[in-house]
């Protein structure tokens, strides 16, 4: 008999392993972050009475009921069964109680050495579940693995107006998000403080239209401080700028990680971007609120380019911007 049920601790070893048996890499990042953010919000298939399957979901730091979809296996043997469905919709349903109102998924490109891309079937399950591709970012984890990273509306009422698409699994995955570290972010940043102009003069100029009719945001224009710089976990030489807000009336912060002045300024990201090459690293990778104007022209003189946009990431109309500079 197959039953959905919470994930228990003394599921970790059975969960790990069918994870790891898909990848050995998946199995040890699942493993650091079970241990570092808890089982919480997660769910195992079982089958006369052990774990075959888990899927689950957290919530994403500092946005209005926002959350991504975390680790999705399930075990090979039992793919064709529609038991990745039964377990999707019981997480649906889970976060549809929560009041979720958006989902976002994670998924590699990645080909093995025989050109198989190993996650096309979680990809495939995802979009006939109602997902759509939002942004893809070239080259993320690994020169030529991309990262795709589809948004799913969640209606409060029935799951979904078509059935979930009947296909089968088997070890399929969504990469772990670290939505909390890839954003380059203070995710408790609230940005609700007012803040100086860039000291290089940036104007006010905002992209093009981001497309959709949601609610109008106020922009806003705090005074945001970069304190570092680190590797972006699961990536090969990606980058990412740590950064926070500084309070109008708070005392002046001490910068670290080879970062001195407290503006968002072309010196600013071209010193990170000095740091990252240092490192040795290819790319920098950074993303941002919608409502922010004093970050794009510092962008794009230093030579960043505009990746895309997650819609209604933060809130209704207040979607997540994506830019990439090439160090190599």
């Amino acid at each position: 008999m197959n039953k959905v049920r919470a994930m228990e601790t003394g599921d970790l070893r059975a969960v790990l392993s069918i994870i790891g048996k898909h990848d050995d890499d998946d199995g040890e990042d699942a493993s650091a972050s079970f241990e570092r953010d808890g089982i919480k919000d997660h769910y195992v298939l079982e089958q006369e009475g052990k774990p075959v399957g888990v899927c689950g979901f957290r919530e994403v730091p500092s946005t209005t009921e926002t959350y991504v979809l975390s680790w999705t296996y399930l075990a090979s043997k039992l793919r064709g069964q529609g038991l990745g469905q039964k377990l999707f919709e019981h997480v649906l349903f889970a976060l549809q109680q929560r009041k979720a109102r958006k989902l976002f998924v994670k998924v590699s490109d990645y080909a093995d050495k025989t050109g198989v891309k190993i996650y096309a079937r979680a990809l495939s399950f995802y979009k006939a579940s109602g997902f759509t591709e939002e942004l893809r970012i070239p080259d993320y984890y690994d020169e030529d693995e991309d990262q795709i990273i589809l948004g799913l509306e969640i209606k409060p009422s029935a799951m979904f107006d078509a059935p979930v698409a009947k296909i089968g699994w088997g070890d399929t995955s969504n990469e772990d998000a670290k939505f909390k570290t890839e954003g380059g972010a203070d995710e408790d940043a609230k940005f609700k403080t007012e803040g100086g102009a860039d000291e290089d003069g940036a104007d006010n100029e905002t992209p093009a239209a981001l497309g959709g009719s949601g609610p109008m945001i106020a922009e806003e224009r705090p005074q945001i401080l970069f304190n570092g710089l680190h590797e972006i976990a699961e990536t090969e030489g990606a980058y990412s700028f740590a950064w926070t807000v500084k309070e109008p009336s708070g005392p002046i912060q001490t910068f670290v990680n080879k970062f001195t002045k407290p503006n968002f300024t072309v010196t600013d990201l071209q010193r990170g971007i000095g740091a990252v090459r240092d490192e040795g690293g290819r790319k920098v990778f950074l993303s941002f609120p919608s409502n922010l104007p004093l970050i794009h022209q510092p962008l794009k003189r230093t030579g960043f380019e505009l990746l895309g946009t997650l819609k209604d990431y933060y809130e209704p109309g207040l979607h997540e911007m994506h830019f990439v500079y090439h160090v190599s």
